[in-house]
């Protein structure tokens, strides 16, 4: 086992060794334009801090990286691969890889510089995707790393030095084959006599898949047991995929049936390694719950549709209302409630299925309207069906004067005179669509006398026979008829005696 220097001290003589003057260039790889049309080029001719700016192209090159502070840069799109051992090797101290897809047979990227680091990229590799040896601090950010290969191995970490190694994993993804393994951690090496000093990975908000064993820690003469410290990653330990949207497609986002609660809460040496968002950019929850793995999910409210069977009926027919078409987008995702509200002040209680029949009471124009809830709870309200509800209902009469079988006299004495004793009649009339209409007769026989009501306030009417028409002696029946403004009619009808 070898003795390294510390990260502290590579960085303090990294620092004394780097003349003041010295400007940290962008050197620009183009396979076209140039002024470097391989990646190999730009990587001679930098210096410790430049960063190599790669635009968009396919290169085929194997690449050693042995100078410190260097980046790789690479525009969308931009993909290099190689079928050697190892695409890329980071060999120099804090070498950066940023938005590449690196993909290669068997090895994919090598590191054995401290303080590396993976961002935004795509590593794949048949048999060893990222291979990371006695290398200091190295951390990878929304990376997918895949072994291809049905036994492969997506991420390896070994270590043999005295220094403790730190391995952090955020919002990435990390799949191994079928047959295969996610993450192998080993620690110490056959022989040694000095103990290491340890290792540990965090995987931070990641989601680690596909793979038979997804974790596996070995660990060979003076070395420790290597620690996995999950914080609200999803480690399925198998090949379980149902949870995701679609693993064979490299789609891990969540079924909404399959989100987990969770939360993320780093200790304090851990707290600089915090995700502010995860693997596609979604900004994470300052509070609240963090859902597990490398996409948050983000619940979204079922979009809610009402149809219903008539948008104008008669007063007490029945209305089918259908919330069938309602959708939930969450892949996975159900309808859990349907709230329906009619307008017409009926309590309404949450359904688990989308029709319901309904019957409005009374005449008038009502807002229908259904809100669909998910499992989750999230939901939204429809927008409103308008219903009309004409009346079909009958005016509620009654005659209050004269009386059945009332007896009233033909005349009657004013002062010394003897005059027409006018006929009153009056009631009440109640109607919800309102009334239109009184219509009174009075007939004997052959003799009818005919009118109309006047309406009056507190649902009353009335009515006088005429002032110069002299009832003659008898019996005569009184009918009156009222009608609504939907033009339903209904009738009362009684007899009364002229004296």
């Amino acid at each position: 086992m070898g003795r390294r220097i510390s990260l502290a001290a590579a960085c303090a003589v990294a620092v004394l060794s780097v003349p003041a003057s010295v400007v940290a260039a962008t050197r620009v790889v183009d396979a076209q334009a140039g002024p470097y049309t391989t990646i190999t080029d730009a990587l001679l001719a930098a210096a410790p801090g430049d960063t190599i700016d790669i635009h968009q192209g396919h290169y085929h090159e194997d690449l050693w990286v042995d100078k410190d502070d260097i980046t790789l840069h690479g525009a969308p799109g931009t993909i290099v691969s190689e079928t050697g051992p190892h695409v890329v090797a980071l060999m120099g101290a804090r070498a950066t890889i940023d938005n590449l897809m690196i993909a290669g047979g068997p090895g994919g990227v090598r590191i054995e510089g401290d303080g590396a680091r993976l961002l935004d990229s795509t590593i794949l590799a048949d048999t060893n995707s990222v291979a990371i040896k006695d290398a200091l601090d190295t951390r990878l950010d929304r990376v997918l790393v895949r072994a291809t290969a049905l036994a492969g191995t997506a991420l390896t970490v070994t270590h043999d030095t005295p220094d403790f190694l730190r391995t952090v994993v955020s919002t990435s993804i990390v799949v191994g084959g079928r047959e295969g393994r996610g993450i192998a951690l080993s620690d110490g090496a056959v022989g040694d006599v000095t103990p290491t000093g340890g290792q540990s990975l965090a995987a931070i908000q990641s989601t680690i898949s596909g793979a038979p064993t997804s974790v596996f820690t070995t660990t060979a003469g003076q070395g420790h047991s290597p620690d996995f410290d999950n914080y609200n990653s999803l480690v399925d330990g198998g090949d379980r995929t149902a949870g995701f949207v679609n693993a064979a497609a490299l789609d891990f986002h969540m079924r909404e049936t399959a989100v987990q609660a969770g939360g993320l809460q780093l200790p304090a040496h851990l707290a600089q390694y915090a995700p502010r968002a995860d693997y596609d950019g979604v900004p994470l929850p300052t509070s609240g719950n963090v859902t597990p793995g490398a996409f948050q999910f983000t619940d979204r409210a079922p979009n809610a549709i009402l149809t219903a069977s008539a948008t104008t009926v008669r007063q007490g027919a029945t209305v089918r209302f259908d919330a069938s078409g309602s959708i939930d987008p969450d892949v996975g995702g159900r309808i859990d409630r349907y709230i329906f509200e009619y307008g017409d002040g009926t309590v309404f209680q949450p359904l688990t299925w989308p029709t319901v029949d309904h019957v409005f009471a009374r005449p008038g124009r009502y807002l229908v309207t259904v809100r669909a809830l998910d499992s989750l709870g999230a939901g939204t309200t429809s927008a409103p069906v308008a219903i009309t509800v004409t009346d079909a209902v009958a005016p509620v009469l009654g005659i209050t004067t004269p009386r059945e079988k009332a007896k009233h006299k033909q005349l009657r004495r004013s002062g010394r005179k003897r005059v027409v004793n006018v006929l009153k009649v009056a009631g009440r009339v109640t109607d919800d669509g309102g009334v239109a209409r009184v219509d009174v007769t009075l007939a004997r026989g052959k003799v009818t006398h005919t009118g109309r009501a006047t309406l009056g306030k507190g649902a009353t009417f009335t009515w006088h026979s005429p002032a110069k028409a002299k009832l003659a002696r008898g019996t005569w029946t009184l009918t009156v008829r009222a009608t609504d403004r939907a033009g339903n009619a209904s009738q009362a009808v009684m007899h009364f005696t002229v004296t």
